[in-house]
């Protein structure tokens, strides 16, 4: 669905902070929305949502640099 290489330390740096895990969803998946809520599930999987949609990303590492993202599941939050 949505691709995307990120540098690692930048994923390895948002694991334990949450700040930098929203700066990493508004950087690299959502540049123009609200976050509103973000966990990590593991250390390659992180969920998190904007008030409307809720996303799950899983990354993989492709060397030593870099790691793949996809956003594999997107769901409407209904009240």
């Amino acid at each position: 669905m949505n691709m995307v290489s990120i540098p690692r330390y930048k994923w390895e740096n948002a694991k334990g902070n949450i700040s930098l895990t929203y700066r990493l969803i508004q950087e690299y998946f959502a540049p123009r929305s609200k976050v509103e809520f973000a966990v990590w599930l593991d250390g390659e999987t992180l969920t998190w949502n904007d008030g409307e949609r809720a996303y799950t990303i899983k990354a993989k590492s492709i060397g030593k640099r870099y790691m793949r993202a996809e956003i594999d599941e997107v769901y409407v939050i209904t009240p």
